[in-house]
């Protein structure tokens, strides 16, 4: 029911963290346990992080592509569960796929700012292919599409922001790693893009990276 990317067998994940050879990457299992309900699912992610785990895995699917309406329940289910039926039943547990576009949305807009914010929207030649490394190298940690917003109102900053204020401390990571990855991908970290760094972190309640709580800022380009 899920989707899968495919890796060779000694392939490293691209959305995990360096952890070394004796500590494993923890998937926790959330599967549909958050009934449909988008704060549930937040909440399960929540106690998967408090736990200790690296990534959470939801169970996601469109009902009208894999149950026919009308389709009845398993002999296990009839009796306890309240839906009248399988369509149904799925329907009630589909997790809105609208809730991930919109946070990956989000967090485009806030990659696309840190990426510009070292290199002009309508730079060409050495600059202008450097704007786009540094945006894939970000959406690669991320796992999102290469955004492609160009202008940046404070009311979208804000409400980015604001949506990504609710990931929890192990997708901010992930958020944070992303920018991060879009900062340095020219070797080069701007006095602009420290201190959006420093923004974007404090406003998440997320820690800094360690090279930019460590970096001299007067040894930071201009």
């Amino acid at each position: 029911m899920g989707s899968a990317t495919r890796l060779a067998p000694d392939a490293p994940l691209p959305w995990a963290p360096e952890l070394g050879p004796d500590r494993c990457f923890v998937i926790a299992e959330a599967g549909v346990n958050h009934d449909g309900d988008v704060g549930r699912a937040k909440e399960l992610v929540d106690a998967a992080a408090d736990a200790g785990a690296d990534a959470v895995k939801f169970q996601t699917w469109i009902t009208e592509r894999i149950v026919a309406p009308g389709a009845p329940l398993a002999a296990y289910q009839a009796g306890t569960v309240g839906a009248p039926s399988q369509f149904e039943l799925l329907k009630e547990l589909e997790l809105p796929r609208q809730a991930f576009a919109e946070l990956k949305a989000h967090a485009g807009t806030l990659l696309a700012l840190l990426a510009h914010a070292g290199t002009r929207a309508d730079a060409t030649g050495t600059r202008g292919e450097a704007l786009q490394t540094a945006l894939r190298a970000g959406a690669q940690v991320m796992l999102i599409e290469v955004p492609t917003a160009a202008e940046f109102a404070p009311a979208a900053i804000s409400a980015a922001l604001e949506a990504l204020k609710d990931l929890a401390p192990m997708q901010k990571a992930v958020l944070v790693k992303g920018l991060f990855a879009a900062v340095t991908a020219d070797g080069t970290i701007r006095i602009v893009e420290a201190e959006l760094m420093r923004l974007v972190c404090a406003v998440l309640d997320c820690p800094l990276p360690p090279l930019l709580e460590e970096v001299d800022p007067a040894t930071l380009a201009a």
